[in-house]
């Protein structure tokens, strides 16, 4: 078993995402977002990505809620792509730390490029 970062609450976990089973929630959400994140990204090399400035800030007692635009390059079999997109996070106060409730993960635009041959 892989230990998992406490960036996520304990229990309540929600996660939507763009690779099956797109929707991680119950008791072992971190745990099966973890698997198929690793099996998602296996083929991706020279993964990287830029967050843009987080907006749409709001807080409510111990939540707070912000998007954080990103942009996701690498290289993948036979070409070079770019992501752009944003995380839509809720996070939940807990201890005195602030943990991620849910987050859902939205592409607006992806490009591809053909690697060139050396």
């Amino acid at each position: 078993m892989r230990f998992l970062p406490s960036v996520f609450v304990e229990y309540g976990l929600a996660i939507v995402e763009h690779f099956a089973p797109y929707i991680f929630n119950g008791n072992n959400a971190a745990a099966q977002w973890d698997a198929g994140y690793r099996k998602h990204v296996e083929r991706l090399q020279q993964l990287q990505c830029d967050f843009g400035r987080a907006h749409d800030f709001d807080r409510s007692g111990d939540r707070v809620y912000f998007v954080r635009p990103t942009t996701w390059r690498g290289l993948q079999p036979g070409s070079r792509f770019e992501e752009h997109g944003a995380w839509a996070f809720a996070l939940a106060k807990s201890s005195d730390q602030w943990r991620i409730l849910a987050y859902a993960w939205g592409a607006n635009d992806e490009t591809d490029w053909p690697v060139k041959a050396p």
